[in-house]
């Protein structure tokens, strides 16, 4: 193949200029996550305090219309739940909490009007896990509200009475102190029953309440 000298010399030209041609633009490499935008899923674990400390009931003692509080005191408990964000501003939440035993300290009774209080001889206690499901809205990059319902186990120990759960529901605020951390304060009121024979009488509570605020900690990984 010949290669005519005019030929030759245009292209040792443009070996001579290549410092001086445009290049044709080399597009930015992206990271990965910068590609990724608002919250994601993620399994939360946490740890709280709940000052509910008492558990009321309504219901009749025999034949006749009986009211009941049952004394006992605040306690610690832990959570896990599953964060499912829908977009930026709203989540589903689904998780359970368990609280350690309380132990009952003391009672306050009324049967057809007559009032009675005291305390056991041999101290009941009860426990208490609650599975929810919460609805949040985000209000700034750092504190959400939400709030959702709930169905709870109760056990009683040290009872002749044996509880049931029921549904209730909780509202409350998380506000994330650092990436992943979060403070929590809630409102919970859970509900349930509790029937039984006591003293040769047959006690049916339908409508027992356990209601107060909860504040914890907890953290995504």
């Amino acid at each position: 193949m010949k290669i005519s000298v005019a030929a030759f010399l245009i292209f040792l030209t443009c070996i001579a200029n290549a410092d001086e041609l445009p290049l044709a633009p080399v597009p930015a490499v992206v990271p990965v996550l910068a590609l990724e935008k608002g919250p994601l899923q993620a399994i939360r674990f946490g740890g709280f305090y709940s000052t509910a400390d008492a558990v009321t009931g309504e219901g009749t003692v025999d034949i006749y219309s009986a009211s009941n509080k049952e004394k006992s005191t605040g306690q610690f408990g832990v959570l896990v739940e599953d964060f499912i964000p829908l977009n930026e501003q709203s989540s589903f939440t689904f998780g359970f909490t368990y609280e350690f035993e309380r132990t009952v300290s003391g009672y306050e009774a009324t049967i057809d009007s007559v009032s009675d209080a005291g305390s056991y001889t041999k101290k009941p206690t009860f426990g208490v896990i609650n599975l929810y499901g919460n609805y949040g809205m985000a209000l700034t990059p750092n504190a959400a509200v939400y709030g959702g319902i709930g169905y709870s186990f109760l056990k009683l120990n040290n009872s002749n009475l044996t509880a049931k759960g029921g549904l209730g529901y909780q509202i409350g605020f998380n506000y994330e102190i650092q990436q992943k951390k979060f403070l929590m304060l809630e409102y919970r009121l859970i509900k349930g029953s509790a029937d039984g024979v006591v003293s040769g009488l047959k006690v049916n509570l339908d409508k027992l309440e356990f209601n107060g605020l909860i504040v914890g900690f907890k953290a995504s990984i």
